[in-house]
């Protein structure tokens, strides 16, 4: 966004396992681990990190807390620049 002449703008791309909201704790943690350990194997890592991933492996709170927060901010964009969903 600075390239274009827009200060102060962070966009970025990211990607999440969501699961159904009643999903039991115990199969959130056991994913959540599981695709951190995955994640954290240097064969891996380094194949996503080639390719310009930043790897995060955050905790199903912390993802909740940023996709509020990503909601908010472009809920804003949204609602002042009048975009509106087309069918």
């Amino acid at each position: 966004m600075a390239e274009a002449g827009v200060a102060g703008v962070e966009v970025s791309s990211w990607a999440a396992f969501l699961m159904p909201e009643k999903t039991p704790p115990a199969i959130v943690r056991k994913i959540h681990d599981d695709t951190v350990a995955v994640l954290g194997q240097p064969s891996v890592r380094d194949k996503l990190e080639q390719n310009g991933a930043v790897i995060v492996g955050s905790t199903p709170q912390e993802l909740q807390a940023f996709m509020t927060a990503e909601t908010e901010k472009w809920g804003q964009v949204i609602a002042a620049a009048n975009i509106r969903r087309i069918d």
